[in-house]
């Protein structure tokens, strides 16, 4: 584990970054006790968006994988984060890389794209839309994000990027889903 990968990490450093990776750092190992590595950790550190995005591009150009998860069980890693963070240019960073959109989150049997649904109705309208889908509007993905990008848009709410980002990068539904 790199102490000074890690702790340039925490401290939203981005000259510690590079010092650390120039010293030989390895960028794709577990930085954190709980299983993260720095891709995850830039992601769920860095709080101004745009020394994130740069992080990211430090990282991924140093070698960092995004399609290596974290070893915590439950979390999807980078991609899960940079959903979380609402943060839609870190997901198309991480995808763009080569991150895949299909994964499933570790223990609950739903999508990434399922997880980042959830967190967009919850995070934005409190899972109580303000008004209901008309069956068009459930006719396909895209119809669905149509709707919801037009509600957002019409009460002033943020819209779906990251449920965007993540469909048009070729993520889906889980194939056990009984609806």
């Amino acid at each position: 584990m790199s102490t000074a990968l890690l702790q340039a990490l925490e401290k939203q450093d981005i000259h510690g970054l590079v010092s650390a990776i120039e010293a030989g750092a390895d960028v794709n190992e577990f930085v954190k006790p709980n299983g993260e590595r720095p891709l995850t950790v830039a992601i769920e550190s860095f709080e101004c968006p745009v020394e994130r995005h740069t992080a990211l591009h430090i990282l991924l150009a140093a070698g960092a994988n995004p399609t290596l998860l974290d070893d915590d069980e439950e979390f999807l890693g980078p991609l899960f984060s940079a959903m979380l963070a609402q943060d839609a240019k870190s997901l198309r960073i991480l995808l763009t890389a080569g991150a895949d959109p299909a994964l499933e989150h570790r223990g609950l049997g739903e999508t990434l794209y399922e997880a980042a649904e959830v967190d967009y109705l919850l995070e934005t309208w409190m899972m109580e839309l303000p008004e209901q889908p008309m069956d068009a509007d459930k006719a396909s993905e895209e119809a669905w994000l149509g709707f919801l990008k037009r509600i957002a848009v019409e009460h002033g709410k943020p819209t779906p990027d990251c449920m965007f980002e993540l469909w048009s990068a070729g993520a889906c539904r889980s194939l056990r889903r009984s609806d």
